[in-house]
């Protein structure tokens, strides 16, 4: 998927994955709990419940996030990364789902700010 390798909300990887499904012809993705179980067990990404923007409904709630990418020290750092990281992979998401079925959107803001 062209999506970028920052920290992302568990729902949004997962969405992201569905529609990879829906475009490659995988009629039946796996569900949620199989997917997160699967890209833990990968390697790539494993997961916190910080406080982070809620879209739905406007408020900052405790949301299961795939920390992908370098690992920062500091908490502080982690907790501002995750925050740009949830909102950068939410804004990539949206042009991927909208984007049509074999076209590739090209994602220039990868991790600019730490």
């Amino acid at each position: 998927m062209p999506l970028p390798a920052v920290p992302a909300a568990v729902l949004d990887v997962y969405q992201g994955y569905q529609t990879w499904c829906r475009r490659n012809g995988h009629s039946t993705p796996d569900r949620v709990q199989k997917f997160v179980v699967d890209f833990k067990r990968a390697g790539a990404a494993y997961t916190v419940t910080p406080r982070i923007p809620d879209q739905q409904r406007g408020v900052q709630s405790r949301r299961h996030v795939l920390l992908m990418g370098e690992q920062l020290p500091e908490f502080w750092r982690e907790r501002h990364r995750i925050l740009f990281g949830v909102a950068n992979f939410r804004l990539a998401l949206q042009s991927y789902r909208r984007a049509p079925t074999g076209n590739k959107i090209s994602i220039a803001r990868q991790e600019t700010q730490r």
